[in-house]
């Protein structure tokens, strides 16, 4: 069984969207979180999750699989 999928979703307003999930406890399935990120090594689109455009979103999966943390952390907040 895989542990990665990519499933797509219609919007209201917009027409489908593709979103990458991981299986969880080997039943339920998880939307990964959602990012946007510049392309790096062998990605250098990028990748995207939720997309309009599939190849973004299992450019995603690959990065997400080989461990790329795309957490953001606040170094500084102006106002």
């Amino acid at each position: 069984m895989s542990k990665y999928r990519i499933v797509s979703r219609h919007s209201r307003t917009l027409s489908k969207f593709y979103y990458a999930q991981r299986k969880w406890f080997g039943c339920l399935w998880v939307d990964l979180p959602w990012v946007s990120t510049g392309g790096y090594g062998q990605w250098p689109q990028g990748g995207e999750n939720p997309s309009m455009q599939l190849h973004l979103v299992e450019n995603y999966i690959g990065m997400y699989r080989e461990g790329f943390d795309c957490r953001s952390k606040v170094i500084k907040e102006f106002d």
